[in-house]
This record gives C-alpha cells, structure tokens and sequence, in this order.
C-alpha cells in the first residue's frame, strides 16, 4: 500500500468482537466510549472502529478491562477479541476479514474455561508493531490487560501529554465546573459557537486523518450538529458528577460528563467527550 505513513491514506483501527461482556478500551488511559458506558452486548456483537484519533505517532497505550454483563444471551460464550491494525483509506472492511493486522487478542469465558481463556497473536505490519501484552490483573469486577502499539503513522501529536500532572481535590473541583460551565455557555451559542469552542478538539482530529479543518467539520460535525440536524445542548446538570481524572493524571472530567445533547430526528440523546488538561503555564485546555 502506498504512503502507508500518510493518515489521508490510511486507517488505524481495531476489529471488535464482544458476547456477555462489557469493554472499557483505553487508548493512553483515555477511554474511547463514555466512561459510564463501556463497549458491550449480551449476545454476539462484531465491527469496526477507526481510532487514528486516538492514536499519536510513537509509542501507545492500550489497555482493555472487561467485565461481565448481567444478562447473557444462552448458546454463547462470553468473551472479548480485539485485533488492532491499519486498512487502506475510504475502504469499508468486514470485521476480521483476511487482512494483515498487528496484533490479535482473546480473552474468553466457557464452560470449560470459568476463569478464562486467554490467547494471544502477533503479526505486525511496517508502520505498527505490538509489544507483549501484559499479564491480566483480576478485581471482584473486571479483568485488565494492555499492551504497547508503536505507531509509525504520521499523526499529530497529543498536545495534553505535555500537560500537569493533577491533583484531585475540592479547588480543581469548582476549577472542572467553571470550564464546563464556559464550554457549555459557547456551544450553546449554535454551530458556530460550537465550532468556534472546539476548534482546538476538532484540528488535531482532523490531522489524524489528514484532512483540514474546514472539511473534518464538514464531514464529521455539521452532520450531526449543524443548523438543519435538530440536534439541541441540553441544560447543564453537574450536581451528581465526579471529578475523576485519566490520561494517567494529566487530564480532568466530571463523570456522568455534564455535555449532554438531544437529536429529536433520532431521539438520542448523547454526550460531548471532553476532558480538560492544565499545561504548564496553568491554564486549563480541552482535549487536544
């Protein structure tokens, strides 16, 4: 594949595969779905998702802690396959179709594996590379493991890794409400408003994957937030949050995430995912 390096050429991603169980998946210690709710299904449940975003170039973490759902659909084992790797661009796979792929993941309960069975396969394409995957860490509530992918795509930099380390407490607190509050205030202003207050958000994604601004916004945000989408910013409500903290320190959020939205086409409801990071002039900044 040509310009592999390129992001505008290519996807760096993960297959999923899930039954019974419920996924937090941490890139660098910043979870990919909303932290309140997890990856999950009761029966089988397979696709694609495309993490350049999440990614920078170097090295990465990646951990994915799995616990089980209440309910279970019967005839299926429980279990978690991830596999990571990149595609080329605007191409649309099937989950785990016959393609190269970086590294393979397993982790499954049976009846003949109550506590789990655990495998693990290492492929490795030029431009990603998986370390060994570390041991799994059991609490009463979840199973752990993680690994190192080393990204030789050319994606941007995570301006927040150069971030604060924080400390929690009653100040940062009130801090984390007043830059949900502000954010709030501008998004709540319309698209433009809305644009205008991410922009930051919105420009390192857009380098992830190659594109400019003005056409990541076009792609991937007028859609669903723009004048004719019916999407409204529902009130801010942070008074049954907490402060919790991710990016192995550096980056802050109130969890449940008080950034709700409304779409009355598709009555959903969703929820902005920002988290906020103090660099070193100790100013604080969304994530970018």
């Amino acid at each position: 594949m040509a310009r592999e390096r390129d992001p505008t050429q290519t996807e760096l991603g993960m297959d999923i595969s899930l039954a019974g169980v419920k996924l937090d998946l941490r890139v660098n210690d910043v979870p990919i779905s909303d932290p309140l709710f997890p990856l999950g299904s009761d029966g089988p449940f397979s696709t694609i998702m495309t993490l350049n975003g999440a990614f920078a170039s170097g090295k990465n973490s990646v951990t994915l802690s799995v616990s089980p759902e209440a309910e279970a659909s019967p005839g299926w084992d429980r279990h978690v396959h991830a596999r990571f790797g990149y595609w080329p661009a605007a191409n649309f796979p099937m989950p785990f179709d016959d393609r190269a792929f970086a590294i393979d993941v397993q982790y499954r309960f049976g009846a003949d594996a109550p506590e789990g069975d655990f495998s693990v396969t290492y492929a490795g394409q030029e431009w990603l590379a998986a370390s060994e995957v570390g041991k799994i860490t059991s609490t009463d509530e979840q199973n752990m493991f993680g690994m190192s992918l080393e990204v030789g795509l050319d994606l941007p930099p995570l301006a927040w890794m150069q971030g604060q380390y924080l400390n929690p407490d009653v100040n940062m607190k009130r801090e984390i409400v007043e830059q949900y509050a502000k954010l709030h205030s501008q998004v709540s202003a319309g698209f433009d408003g809305l644009t205008a207050a991410l922009a930051p958000c919105f420009s390192r994604q857009a380098g992830a994957f190659g594109v400019s601004l003005e056409q990541f916004i076009e792609l991937n945000v007028l859609p669903m937030f723009g004048p004719e989408s019916s999407t409204e910013l529902l009130p801010l409500d942070t008074s049954k949050s907490e402060l919790r903290l991710y990016g192995d320190g550096r980056l802050a959020a109130l969890v449940p995430m008080p950034l709700t939205y409304r779409n009355e086409t598709y009555g959903e409801e969703g929820v902005l995912l920002i988290y906020f990071w103090k660099d070193q002039t100790g100013q604080w900044q969304i994530i970018h």
